[in-house]
Protein backbone atom coordinates (compact mmCIF):
# COMPACT_ATOMS: atom_id res chain seq x y z
CA UNK A 1 0.00 0.00 0.00
CA UNK A 2 1.14 3.55 -0.70
CA UNK A 3 0.27 6.74 1.11
CA UNK A 4 -2.11 8.85 -0.99
CA UNK A 5 -0.69 12.05 0.48
CA UNK A 6 3.09 11.69 0.10
CA UNK A 7 3.29 8.51 -2.00
CA UNK A 8 5.54 6.65 0.47
CA UNK A 9 5.26 2.89 0.87
CA UNK A 10 3.23 1.83 3.90
CA UNK A 11 3.84 -1.61 5.33
CA UNK A 12 0.87 -3.90 5.61
CA UNK A 13 -0.86 -3.68 8.99
CA UNK A 14 0.18 -0.08 9.75
CA UNK A 15 -2.53 2.53 10.29
CA UNK A 16 -0.37 5.60 9.67
CA UNK A 17 2.22 6.60 7.10
CA UNK A 18 5.70 6.61 8.66
CA UNK A 19 6.73 9.55 6.47
CA UNK A 20 3.93 12.08 6.85
CA UNK A 21 1.69 10.53 9.53
CA UNK A 22 -1.42 10.36 7.33
CA UNK A 23 -3.96 7.79 8.49
CA UNK A 24 -4.33 4.92 6.05
CA UNK A 25 -6.94 2.23 5.77
CA UNK A 26 -9.05 0.48 3.22
CA UNK A 27 -9.40 3.72 1.27
CA UNK A 28 -6.11 5.32 2.39
CA UNK A 29 -8.01 7.67 4.69
CA UNK A 30 -10.19 9.09 1.90
CA UNK A 31 -13.78 8.40 0.93
CA UNK A 32 -14.61 7.00 -2.49
CA UNK A 33 -15.79 10.44 -3.69
CA UNK A 34 -12.60 12.08 -2.39
CA UNK A 35 -10.49 9.51 -4.18
CA UNK A 36 -12.36 10.05 -7.45
CA UNK A 37 -11.99 13.82 -7.13
CA UNK A 38 -8.31 13.39 -6.32
CA UNK A 39 -7.75 11.22 -9.37
CA UNK A 40 -9.63 13.67 -11.58
CA UNK A 41 -7.54 16.57 -10.33
CA UNK A 42 -4.30 14.64 -10.76
CA UNK A 43 -5.25 13.50 -14.28
CA UNK A 44 -6.16 17.08 -15.24
CA UNK A 45 -2.80 18.29 -13.97
CA UNK A 46 -1.02 15.50 -15.86
CA UNK A 47 -2.93 16.33 -19.05
CA UNK A 48 -1.78 19.92 -18.73
CA UNK A 49 1.83 18.84 -18.14
CA UNK A 50 1.73 16.35 -21.03
CA UNK A 51 0.46 19.07 -23.35
CA UNK A 52 3.09 21.55 -22.16
CA UNK A 53 6.12 19.24 -22.11
CA UNK A 54 4.91 17.44 -25.24
CA UNK A 55 5.90 20.54 -27.20
CA UNK A 56 9.51 19.48 -26.59
CA UNK A 57 8.97 15.75 -27.21
CA UNK A 58 11.40 15.82 -30.13
CA UNK A 59 14.11 17.11 -27.79
CA UNK A 60 13.36 14.39 -25.23
CA UNK A 61 13.56 11.79 -28.00
CA UNK A 62 16.84 13.24 -29.23
CA UNK A 63 18.25 13.07 -25.70
CA UNK A 64 17.25 9.40 -25.51
CA UNK A 65 18.89 8.70 -28.88
CA UNK A 66 22.08 10.47 -27.81
CA UNK A 67 22.18 8.50 -24.56
CA UNK A 68 21.78 5.26 -26.53
CA UNK A 69 24.66 6.30 -28.79
CA UNK A 70 26.84 7.02 -25.77
CA UNK A 71 26.08 3.61 -24.27
CA UNK A 72 26.61 1.84 -27.60
CA UNK A 73 29.89 3.48 -28.59
CA UNK A 74 31.26 3.26 -25.05
CA UNK A 75 31.22 -0.52 -25.44
CA UNK A 76 34.81 -1.68 -26.15
CA UNK A 77 33.46 -4.57 -28.22
CA UNK A 78 31.93 -2.22 -30.80
CA UNK A 79 34.21 -1.93 -33.85
CA UNK A 80 33.68 -0.08 -37.12
CA UNK A 81 33.65 -2.07 -40.32
CA UNK A 82 36.82 -1.99 -42.40
CA UNK A 83 40.03 -3.77 -43.31
CA UNK A 84 41.51 -4.89 -39.99
CA UNK A 85 44.69 -6.53 -41.32
CA UNK A 86 43.60 -10.02 -40.28
CA UNK A 87 43.80 -11.42 -43.86
CA UNK A 88 47.40 -10.23 -44.11
CA UNK A 89 48.29 -11.91 -40.83
CA UNK A 90 46.52 -15.14 -41.86
CA UNK A 91 48.20 -15.30 -45.28
CA UNK A 92 51.57 -14.43 -43.78
CA UNK A 93 51.22 -17.09 -41.09
CA UNK A 94 50.23 -19.81 -43.58
CA UNK A 95 53.02 -18.83 -45.99
CA UNK A 96 55.60 -18.82 -43.19
CA UNK A 97 54.58 -22.22 -41.79
CA UNK A 98 54.40 -23.96 -45.19
CA UNK A 99 57.68 -22.42 -46.33
CA UNK A 100 59.43 -23.42 -43.09
CA UNK A 101 58.30 -27.04 -43.44
CA UNK A 102 59.33 -27.25 -47.11
CA UNK A 103 62.59 -25.47 -46.42
CA UNK A 104 63.43 -27.88 -43.60
CA UNK A 105 62.69 -30.91 -45.79
CA UNK A 106 64.61 -29.49 -48.74
CA UNK A 107 67.62 -28.68 -46.55
CA UNK A 108 67.76 -32.25 -45.24
CA UNK A 109 67.47 -33.71 -48.73
CA UNK A 110 70.04 -31.26 -50.10
CA UNK A 111 72.55 -32.21 -47.40
CA UNK A 112 72.12 -35.87 -48.31
CA UNK A 113 72.08 -35.60 -52.10
CA UNK A 114 74.49 -32.64 -52.46
CA UNK A 115 72.42 -31.18 -55.32
CA UNK A 116 72.93 -27.49 -56.19
CA UNK A 117 69.33 -27.10 -57.33
CA UNK A 118 68.04 -28.21 -53.96
CA UNK A 119 70.13 -25.49 -52.29
CA UNK A 120 68.58 -22.98 -54.67
CA UNK A 121 65.11 -24.22 -53.66
CA UNK A 122 66.06 -23.82 -49.98
CA UNK A 123 67.16 -20.24 -50.68
CA UNK A 124 63.90 -19.47 -52.50
CA UNK A 125 61.86 -20.96 -49.65
CA UNK A 126 63.82 -18.81 -47.21
CA UNK A 127 62.68 -15.78 -49.21
CA UNK A 128 59.08 -17.01 -48.92
CA UNK A 129 59.56 -17.29 -45.15
CA UNK A 130 60.82 -13.71 -45.08
CA UNK A 131 57.82 -12.60 -47.16
CA UNK A 132 55.45 -14.36 -44.75
CA UNK A 133 57.02 -12.63 -41.76
CA UNK A 134 56.74 -9.27 -43.56
CA UNK A 135 53.04 -9.92 -44.22
CA UNK A 136 52.46 -10.78 -40.55
CA UNK A 137 54.19 -7.56 -39.42
CA UNK A 138 52.20 -5.52 -41.96
CA UNK A 139 48.96 -7.13 -40.76
CA UNK A 140 49.77 -6.35 -37.12
CA UNK A 141 50.54 -2.72 -37.93
CA UNK A 142 47.36 -2.42 -39.98
CA UNK A 143 45.30 -3.90 -37.13
CA UNK A 144 46.84 -1.52 -34.61
CA UNK A 145 46.12 1.49 -36.84
CA UNK A 146 42.58 0.29 -37.52
CA UNK A 147 41.67 -0.22 -33.85
CA UNK A 148 43.36 3.03 -32.86
CA UNK A 149 41.34 4.94 -35.46
CA UNK A 150 38.19 3.05 -34.46
CA UNK A 151 38.63 3.95 -30.78
CA UNK A 152 39.34 7.56 -31.73
CA UNK A 153 36.16 7.75 -33.82
CA UNK A 154 34.12 6.20 -31.01
CA UNK A 155 35.56 8.67 -28.51
CA UNK A 156 34.61 11.57 -30.79
CA UNK A 157 31.07 10.23 -31.23
CA UNK A 158 30.66 9.77 -27.46
CA UNK A 159 32.01 13.28 -26.80
CA UNK A 160 29.75 14.89 -29.42
CA UNK A 161 26.68 13.08 -28.09
CA UNK A 162 27.45 14.06 -24.49
CA UNK A 163 27.84 17.69 -25.50
CA UNK A 164 24.58 17.51 -27.41
CA UNK A 165 22.84 15.99 -24.38
CA UNK A 166 24.04 18.88 -22.21
CA UNK A 167 22.74 21.41 -24.75
CA UNK A 168 19.37 19.68 -25.03
CA UNK A 169 18.97 19.26 -21.26
CA UNK A 170 19.78 22.93 -20.72
CA UNK A 171 17.00 23.89 -23.14
CA UNK A 172 14.60 21.37 -21.60
CA UNK A 173 15.38 22.54 -18.07
CA UNK A 174 14.67 26.14 -19.07
CA UNK A 175 11.35 24.95 -20.50
CA UNK A 176 10.68 23.12 -17.22
CA UNK A 177 11.42 26.24 -15.17
CA UNK A 178 9.03 28.30 -17.31
CA UNK A 179 6.19 25.93 -16.39
CA UNK A 180 6.04 27.45 -12.93
CA UNK A 181 5.18 25.23 -9.99
CA UNK A 182 5.48 21.58 -11.01
CA UNK A 183 4.51 18.76 -8.65
CA UNK A 184 7.18 16.45 -10.10
CA UNK A 185 10.90 16.82 -10.60
CA UNK A 186 12.56 17.63 -13.90
CA UNK A 187 13.75 14.02 -14.25
CA UNK A 188 10.11 12.92 -14.57
CA UNK A 189 9.05 15.62 -17.05
CA UNK A 190 9.47 13.40 -20.12
CA UNK A 191 5.95 13.05 -21.62
CA UNK A 192 6.53 9.29 -21.94
CA UNK A 193 6.91 9.05 -18.17
CA UNK A 194 3.97 11.41 -17.62
CA UNK A 195 1.77 9.17 -19.76
CA UNK A 196 2.82 6.12 -17.73
CA UNK A 197 1.87 7.98 -14.54
CA UNK A 198 -1.46 9.06 -16.03
CA UNK A 199 -2.34 5.53 -17.17
CA UNK A 200 -1.53 4.19 -13.70
CA UNK A 201 -3.95 6.66 -12.11
CA UNK A 202 -6.68 6.24 -14.72
CA UNK A 203 -6.56 2.45 -14.35
CA UNK A 204 -7.30 2.83 -10.63
CA UNK A 205 -3.94 1.53 -9.42
CA UNK A 206 -3.10 4.86 -7.76
CA UNK A 207 -4.88 7.96 -6.50
CA UNK A 208 -2.02 10.46 -6.73
CA UNK A 209 1.01 11.20 -8.87
CA UNK A 210 3.46 10.27 -6.10
CA UNK A 211 1.68 7.01 -5.45
CA UNK A 212 1.68 6.20 -9.18
CA UNK A 213 5.42 6.90 -9.36
CA UNK A 214 6.13 4.51 -6.50
CA UNK A 215 3.99 1.82 -8.12
CA UNK A 216 5.86 2.21 -11.42
CA UNK A 217 9.20 1.97 -9.64
CA UNK A 218 8.13 -1.28 -7.96
CA UNK A 219 6.69 -2.77 -11.15
CA UNK A 220 9.21 -4.93 -13.04
CA UNK A 221 7.46 -4.14 -16.31
CA UNK A 222 8.71 -0.58 -15.96
CA UNK A 223 12.21 -1.41 -14.73
CA UNK A 224 13.62 0.82 -17.46
CA UNK A 225 11.90 3.79 -15.83
CA UNK A 226 14.65 4.13 -13.23
CA UNK A 227 17.31 3.97 -15.95
CA UNK A 228 15.58 6.67 -17.96
CA UNK A 229 15.10 8.85 -14.90
CA UNK A 230 18.71 8.40 -13.68
CA UNK A 231 20.07 9.26 -17.14
CA UNK A 232 17.87 12.35 -17.26
CA UNK A 233 18.99 13.38 -13.78
CA UNK A 234 22.68 12.98 -14.65
CA UNK A 235 22.21 14.90 -17.90
CA UNK A 236 20.34 17.62 -16.03
CA UNK A 237 23.18 17.91 -13.52
CA UNK A 238 25.70 18.18 -16.35
CA UNK A 239 23.53 20.81 -18.03
CA UNK A 240 23.28 22.81 -14.80
CA UNK A 241 27.04 22.61 -14.27
CA UNK A 242 27.66 23.74 -17.86
CA UNK A 243 25.28 26.68 -17.37
CA UNK A 244 27.12 27.70 -14.19
CA UNK A 245 30.48 27.54 -15.97
CA UNK A 246 29.12 29.62 -18.84
CA UNK A 247 27.75 32.22 -16.41
CA UNK A 248 31.03 32.38 -14.51
CA UNK A 249 32.97 32.79 -17.75
CA UNK A 250 30.59 35.55 -18.91
CA UNK A 251 31.05 37.35 -15.58
CA UNK A 252 34.82 37.01 -15.88
CA UNK A 253 34.80 38.49 -19.41
CA UNK A 254 32.93 41.54 -18.14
Amino acid sequence: MYCSRCGSFVEEGRDFCANCGTKVGIFNGYSRIDRINMRTAEVDELDHMIEYFGKKQDLYDEVTDCEKNVDYYSNPNVVFKGFTGRPLKAIGLILTIVSCVLCYISAIVASMVKNIYLYIIVAVLALFIAAGVILIIAGVKKSNRFYLNSNFKKALIVKDNKLRIVELQAELYEHYENYGYCCIGFEYSNPLILNLIRNTIVSGQADSIKEALNILKQNERFSNLETLVSQTAVSAAEAAAAAERAAAYAAYRR
